[in-house]
């Protein structure tokens, strides 16, 4: 619904606006950044793990169902790798969608996609070989979740990115980090 939409995306904005705010000061504090992506690139490949557990090698995962209404607990030989939440049947296969330790995949996806933004700016300031990955990243696990919140705000922040895009002095640099996320997600 509209209304828990706006909750999740006030939700985002708040909890990924103070780290903007934080970040993207004049006064350049390396380790909170690097604190900041590497926290974010840790969801993500958390994200990942479950995917992986879940798809790749079920034969030693174990998804345990806690009921309707709660998140299944997902392990990998003994080591709980967090919750997912089923989704369908596609020709016997169950459908999960991973969403970490977060209450739900919705949360998870505001939480990355607003984490994208502040991600590909401090891309930027980045090795220029380097730019793309952490973002690509973030960006691949909103779609492995599965998130409508987050896949939505995704789209709306990069229309709102190249429209503003047009005043960047190095709009080309960031740009390419765009693309670069795009491709390598």
């Amino acid at each position: 619904t509209p209304f828990l939409t706006g909750i999740k995306w006030g939700w985002g904005l708040f909890n990924i606006g103070l780290a903007a705010l934080i970040c993207l000061q004049p006064r350049r504090n390396e380790t909170i950044e690097k604190g900041f992506a590497w926290g974010i690139l840790a969801t993500a490949i958390l994200l990942w793990l479950q995917a992986l557990a879940l798809y790749a090698l079920p034969f030693l995962t174990l998804v345990h169902d806690q009921g309707e209404g709660s998140p299944s607990v997902v392990s990998f030989c003994s080591i709980f790798l967090g919750y997912a939440q089923s989704s369908f049947n596609y020709k016997g296969l169950a459908i999960f969608r991973p969403h970490a330790f977060y209450y739900e995949p919705s949360y998870v996806g505001a939480a990355l996609s607003f984490a994208l933004f502040l991600l590909i700016f401090l891309d930027l300031k980045r090795n220029p070989g380097k730019n793309g990955l952490f973002p690509a990243i973030a960006l691949s696990s909103i779609l492995l979740c599965s998130s409508r919140t987050g896949i939505l705000s995704v789209v709306l922040f990069l229309s709102l990115v190249f429209y503003f895009a047009r005043r960047l002095p190095d709009r080309t640099l960031f740009r390419r980090s765009l693309y670069r996320a795009f491709l390598i997600s």
